[in-house]
C-alpha cells in the first residue's frame, strides 16, 4: 500500500449496502447507447460516493495522452482541461498501468498524482482522487476519474472495489461499441467499396439477383447500363494512385447526383460503375439515363483540387418479359462487354448477341493459352513468408507467371478470367502444381532447409475436381515432398460454389498431410462464419487491412480482433501485402504471427533462390522487425 493511500480498513454496514443497492440498479439497467450509458455510469459512481465530478478519459498516441472524453458534474465547475499528456505527468500514467485503483486522499501531495496539481487539481480545487483505470480488448483504453473538492476523502476496500466494478461497467460498454463499430464497418467492407463509398459487386449482383427474381414471376424490366471510364491505367501512370482514387470517388458522386435515389449505384471494377434500372421499358430507360450521364461528363471533374476531363463508354444490358436468362453475373458481363464495344462507337451501346466484338479478343486470348499449355509456358515465382517469431523465412507462396513469346511475362491478373472460363485453368494450374513440387523439391536440396513449407493457390474449380487429393499425393510422392510443408490457399468462392464438398476436400488433404489457408481474410460476406465449420489451418489477413492500418483507426482494431480470432482458433495468421515499415510495425504490434510482401521481398523466379539470397532476405528483414521493435 502506497503511504499516501487513504483507504481505511473501517467499512460501515450502511456504506457497504449502498454500494450494493447502487451495483444492482447498473446491472438492472439495459444498455441503449455508449453516450447515455456512460453519463449513466458516471451519474452512479459520483452519487454513490458524494464525489463532485466523475469522468472518462481515453487514452491516445499510444497510452501517450489521455483526452477527456465525458464527464459528469453535481455541482457547478469550472469546464476542466481536457488533455492530459505523460510528458508531463509520467508518474500519473505509469501508476494508471501497474495499480488496481489509484486512491489518492491527497491528490497534491500523493507521489502518483501530484503532478497534476498546477495544471489540473489546484485550478478546479480538487482535493481527492479515485482513478480507476479502464481495459478492453485486453489493452488499457482509459481511466474512470472520481474527484473531491473541500474536505479530502479516505477510501474503504469497499469502495475501491466499487469504482473498480464501475471502471469493468464501462470498459464493456466501450469495448461493446468498438465490437459494433468493427462490425459495422466490416460490412462496410464486404458490400461496399473504399474508394468511393458505393456498394461494390457483390451487393450489385444480390441486387440484380432480386429484381431478376421478381421480373421471372412477373415484374418489370431489368436494365444495366455500366460506365467504364477510358483510359483508367493511363491516368493512374500520369496523376498517381491517390489522384486517380480521387478521380474515381469525384465520378461515382456525380453519377450519384444524376441517377438520385431512384437507381442504386455500385462500383462494378477498377474503373467500372454499374446503375440499375427498374422499369416497364428498361430499354428506354436505361439509354434515356445513359446519355444524361453522358452530357454530365462534358463538364470535368474536380479531384485533389485538379479539374480532370474524362470521359465514359456507356454499355447496356436488358432483360424483359419473355427473356430466359435470369442470372445477375451474365447481365453485368453483357453490360461490360457493351461498354468495351462502346469504345468504338459513339460511347453507348447496347448489348447483341450477335455482336461479340469484345469475345474475339478472348477467344485469341484462350487460343493463346492453348498453346502456352502445349509448350509449358508457365512458372512459378515464389514470395517468402516471414515469421515474426523466429525471425526467418519459414516457407513461400507459388505466383503464376506466364513467359508469353509475344507478351513477355504475364501475371495471373492478365488472363485468369479466361482462364477459369473457358475450364483451361485446371490443366494450367496442374502442370504448374507439377512444375512447383518439382522445382521446390530441388530449392529445399539445395539449401538442405526440410523445414520450409510452399504455398499454392487454387481457384473454386481447381479445389474441387474430384482427383484433386488423389494426384496431389502422387505428386507429393513422386517428388519426394515431406508431409506438412505444402499448402493450398483458396477464397471464399470455393466455399461458396459448394461448402459441402470443400468440408469434405479440407478433411482428405488434412489426412494426406497438406493444409488449408483461407486467402483474403476478413473481404469475404461470412469468413467468421467459415472458420467455424471448415478446419483451416491458416488465415491470410487481406492487403485491404494493412493498407489502411496507417490511416483507419478501426483497421487498427479489427487487425487486433483478426489476430485475436486466429488465437482462439488456435491457426496461423499470415497478414498479406505488407509494404511500408510502419504496416510492419502495425502487424508487429498486434501479434500477428507472419508478413508476406514486398518489404519481404518481391516475388523471385524459384532457380534464381539460393543460400546466399536467403540469408540476405532475412538479414534485412531481420532489421527491419528489430528497427520497429525498437523504434
Amino acid at each position: 500500500m502506497n503511504e499516501y493511500s487513504g483507504m481505511s480498513m473501517s467499512i460501515s454496514k450502511a456504506s457497504v449496502l449502498a454500494l450494493q443497492q447502487a451495483m444492482r440498479k447498473v446491472y438492472a439497467t439495459r444498455y441503449t447507447t455508449l453516450d447515455a450509458h456512460l453519463d449513466f455510469l458516471l451519474s452512479i459512481a459520483s452519487e454513490t460516493l458524494g464525489a463532485v465530478r466523475a469522468g472518462v478519459w481515453r487514452f491516445e498516441r499510444g497510452c501517450q495522452r489521455l483526452r477527456l472524453d465525458r464527464f459528469v458534474d453535481r455541482e457547478p465547475l469550472p469546464s476542466p482541461p481536457n488533455i492530459l499528456e505523460r510528458s508531463a505527468s509520467p508518474l500519473y500514467f505509469d501508476a494508471l498501468k501497474t495499480e488496481f485503483v489509484v486512491d489518492a486522499t491527497d491528490a497534491v501531495a500523493d507521489p502518483r498524482t501530484c503532478e497534476l496539481g498546477p495544471s489540473y487539481l489546484q485550478p478546479l480545487g480538487i482535493v481527492s482522487l479515485l482513478d480507476a483505470p479502464l481495459r478492453a480488448l485486453g489493452a488499457h483504453i482509459g481511466v474512470l476519474c472520481v474527484e473531491w473538492r473541500g474536505k479530502q476523502r479516505t477510501f474503504n476496500s469497499a469502495e475501491l472495489a466499487f469504482a473498480n466494478a464501475i471502471a469493468t461497467q464501462i470498459s464493456f460498454a466501450m469495448e461493446r461499441d468498438e465490437l459494433n463499430q468493427a462490425n459495422a464497418d466490416l460490412v462496410q467492407r464486404v458490400l461496399y467499396d473504399r474508394v468511393t463509398d458505393l456498394p461494390n459487386v457483390i451487393f450489385l449482383q444480390d441486387h440484380l439477383n432480386q429484381a431478376l427474381n421478381e421480373l421471372y414471376r412477373g415484374g418489370a424490366g431489368v436494365a444495366i447500363v455500366y460506365a467504364d471510364l477510358d483510359h483508367f491505367m493511363q491516368l493512374c501512370n500520369s496523376l498517381g494512385r491517390p489522384l486517380a482514387d480521387a478521380l474515381l470517388h469525384a465520378l461515382a458522386k456525380r453519377i450519384q447526383q444524376i441517377v438520385g435515389d431512384s437507381h442504386v449505384v455500385a462500383r462494378a471494377g477498377d474503373d467500372d460503375f454499374a446503375v440499375t434500372i427498374f422499369s416497364a421499358a428498361p430499354l428506354e430507360a436505361a439509354l434515356e439515363l445513359a446519355e444524361k450521364i453522358q452530357a454530365a461528363m462534358l463538364e470535368p471533374l474536380h479531384a485533389l483540387e485538379r479539374r480532370v476531363h474524362c470521359s465514359l463508354s456507356i454499355g447496356i444490358a436488358v432483360r424483359a418479359q419473355g427473356d430466359t436468362d435470369f442470372n445477375a453475373e451474365s447481365l453485368i458481363r453483357e453490360g461490360w462487354m457493351a461498354s468495351r464495344s462502346a469504345r468504338a462507337s459513339a460511347g453507348i451501346q447496347v448489348f447483341e448477341r450477335r455482336l461479340l466484338a469484345q469475345a474475339t479478343l478472348e477467344v485469341e486470348l484462350e487460343q493463346e493459352l492453348r498453346t502456352a499449355l502445349a509448350n509449358q509456358e508457365f512458372e512459378p515465382h515464389l514470395q517468402p513468408i516471414f515469421d515474426l517469431q523466429s525471425q526467418s523465412i519459414v516457407g513461400f507462396e507459388a505466383l503464376m507467371r506466364w513467359r508469353s513469346p509475344a507478351r513477355g511475362v504475364l501475371t495471373p491478373i492478365e488472363f485468369i478470367q479466361v482462364a477459369q472460363r473457358t475450364g483451361l485453368i485446371i490443366p494450367i494450374g496442374m502442370l504448374l502444381l507439377r512444375q512447383t513440387l518439382k522445382a521446390f523439391n530441388a530449392l529445399i536440396t539445395r539449401l538442405q532447409r526440410t523445414d520450409l513449407s510452399i504455398s499454392f493457390n487454387l481457384s473454386p474449380s481447381e479445389f474441387l475436381q474430384p482427383n484433386l487429393v488423389k494426384t496431389t499425393a502422387r505428386l507429393m510422392e513422386e517428388f519426394g515432398i515431406p508431409s506438412g510443408s505444402l499448402s493450398f490457399e483458396i477464397t471464399e468462392q470455393v466455399i461458396i460454389t459448394d461448402l459441402a464438398q470443400a468440408k469434405l476436400v479440407v478433411e482428405k488433404l488434412h489426412a494426406i498431410g497438406i493444409s488449408v489457408a483461407l486467402d483474403d481474410f476478413g473481404t469475404g460476406f461470412s469468413a467468421l462464419n467459415y472458420l467455424r465449420v471448415l478446419s483451416v489451418d491458416t488465415i491470410k489477413i487481406d492487403r485491404s487491412f494493412v493498407d489502411d492500418l496507417e490511416r483507419n483507426s478501426r483497421s487498427m482494431m479489427m487487425m487486433r480482433s483478426l489476430s485475436q480470432l486466429a488465437q482462439n482458433f488456435k491457426i496461423n495468421a499470415i497478414a498479406e501485402g505488407v509494404e511500408w515499415l510502419e504496416q510492419l510495425a502495425a502487424v508487429e504490434s498486434h501479434a500477428i504471427g507472419q508478413v508476406q510482401g514486398y518489404l519481404i521481398a518481391r516475388p523471385i523466379a524459384m532457380d534464381e533462390i539460393d543460400a546466399a539470397w536467403l540469408e540476405a532476405v532475412e538479414t534485412r528483414a531481420q532489421k527491419l522487425l528489430s528497427h520497429v521493435r525498437f523504434a
